[in-house]
């Protein structure tokens, strides 16, 4: 049956199983990193002194000591996403994805992402020019910036 393609063999059930799993943790994840994407978009610190532990979202009111991502993951909860709410109360947890070591890894993965569109926008474009800067902090440590300008549209 699996020779003639009328069932799908062991691996391809297996690879659809997975992928399966893979949404539902696709959906699970969402969430949480639309929120730390829009703190960064904000500017806003996502951690501070205080920020572990379990959510108080069944009671409404976050802790008083609860900084700008937690926060912000009661008020989704409080506004009905419900996706959000289901994963917190279910989850096991060490598996709740919303510790400070994987907000780290969001928000490296989204600055690694936006260097790389970046790198593509200036290979794509032909022209580039590059300023340095460089000035000392409060520390006395030497920072450098760059701006980097390109052209979009090369006719």
């Amino acid at each position: 049956m699996v020779f003639e393609n009328k069932n799908k063999g062991i691996f391809e059930s297996l690879d659809s199983g997975r992928s399966a799993q893979d949404l539902q943790y696709l959906a699970k994840l969402k969430p949480i990193v639309k929120t730390v994407i829009f703190c960064g978009r904000q500017g806003t610190p996502v951690r501070g002194n205080s920020d572990s532990g379990t959510l108080a979202f069944p009671d409404g009111d976050p802790a008083v000591n609860d900084w700008n991502f937690r926060v912000l993951l009661c008020f989704r909860i409080d506004a009905r996403d419900v996706a959000l709410k289901e994963h917190l109360e279910s989850c096991m947890r060490n598996a709740s994805y919303i510790s400070p070591k994987t907000q780290n890894e969001i928000v490296a993965t989204c600055g690694d992402m936006i260097f790389e569109d970046t790198t593509n926008r200036i290979t794509q474009s032909g022209f580039f020019s590059v300023l340095p800067d460089e000035t000392t902090d409060v520390a006395g440590m030497a920072q450098l910036f760059l701006c980097i300008r390109y052209v979009d549209n090369v006719e």
